[in-house]
């Protein structure tokens, strides 16, 4: 079962590709720390991927 914080965060990379963990948190009003484990346990389940660009990682939907 996802949490709230996972349900925005899959929700906001749905309409906001391509956005790294900050953008995420600013986007949703979330901290970042906590954003991070909710995004992993997304990676965990394949709900999202990761995109390295340089020293930038971005998420997108998977």
């Amino acid at each position: 079962m996802m949490s709230h914080q996972q349900d925005q965060i899959l929700n906001f990379l749905k309409s906001n590709p391509d956005k790294t963990e900050k953008e995420i948190a600013d986007g949703i009003c979330a901290n970042v720390y906590t954003l991070h484990h909710a995004i992993m346990g997304l990676k965990r389940f394949g709900l999202v991927r990761a995109k390295h660009e340089g020293h930038k990682v971005l998420w997108e939907v998977a």
